[in-house]
């Protein structure tokens, strides 16, 4: 951790902690002396996580939670509200991908997958977004995908790939609302990323995927931007793809 990082003190919000990306972009920031409170729903990944960082024991809280539940989030965030403040910078690196064709997406199955991929990054956004803007600092990070900008490459992608393109456009939006309160809002899409999410991907080479460690760079540059130039969309491709 370096003594001299800007983000020394604050305090970030990152869902999805025990994914590949989340779990790089939770390091990323721990080591440049940010308190993270990490959200996720797999007990063993938490208590890996918290082993793996126990030298930052006073710095990395991990709440167990399925944003999947939408109807309980405003209820989260108040108690994230009252027992450790107001996040100066929320990730929303959270979501799943369901490799199928739209036959055989149930209607539950589409509908949990917006809740977890989009409604919930909404949600957590609106619960904060008031206080944020109270402060006149505040970094928001959407980590959408390469489907937010085409179908995904080949069939499979549809479901997930409307959620991406809903999160993209979220945060375009939201982006023209917090601007002037200096408030930045930026997305990261990377196409490929080595992990859980893609190792069953046999339409892409393995050896083609990027690191997760390439995506919370992204996002630790997003963060850190606050020249007069605003860099809020990054794509990031695969240079073998």
């Amino acid at each position: 951790m370096s003594s001299k990082s800007k983000l020394t003190g604050k305090l970030a919000l990152v869902t999805g902690v025990t994914g590949d990306i989340g779990l790089a972009i939770t390091e990323s920031l721990l080591n440049n002396g940010v308190k993270v409170l990490g959200i996720s729903l797999n007990k063993k990944k938490q208590n890996n996580i918290l082993r793996k960082f126990k030298r930052y024991k006073n710095s990395l809280y991990i709440i167990n939670f399925n944003l999947e539940k939408i109807d309980q989030i405003e209820k989260l965030c108040m108690k994230i509200k009252k027992i450790h403040g107001v996040p100066d910078i929320i990730v929303n690196s959270a979501g799943e991908f369901h490799y199928n064709k739209l036959e055989s997406n149930s209607l539950i199955k589409i509908k949990n997958n917006f809740n977890l991929n989009v409604i919930s990054a909404i949600l957590i956004c609106k619960s904060f977004i008031k206080d944020i803007k109270k402060r006149k600092w505040g970094r928001i990070i959407n980590i959408c995908s390469s489907s937010a900008y085409n179908g995904g490459g080949t069939s499979g992608h549809c479901v997930y790939s409307a959620t991406k393109h809903a999160l993209l456009g979220f945060s375009r939006a939201l982006d023209e609302e917090v601007r002037t309160s200096n408030i930045r809002v930026g997305t990261i899409s990377p196409a490929g990323v080595k992990g859980n999410m893609t190792k069953k991907r046999y339409d892409i080479k393995q050896s083609s995927l990027m690191e997760p460690s390439e995506v919370s760079d992204a996002v630790n540059y997003l963060i850190n931007s606050d020249g007069n130039g605003i860099i809020y969309e990054m794509r990031i491709w695969r240079m073998k793809r």
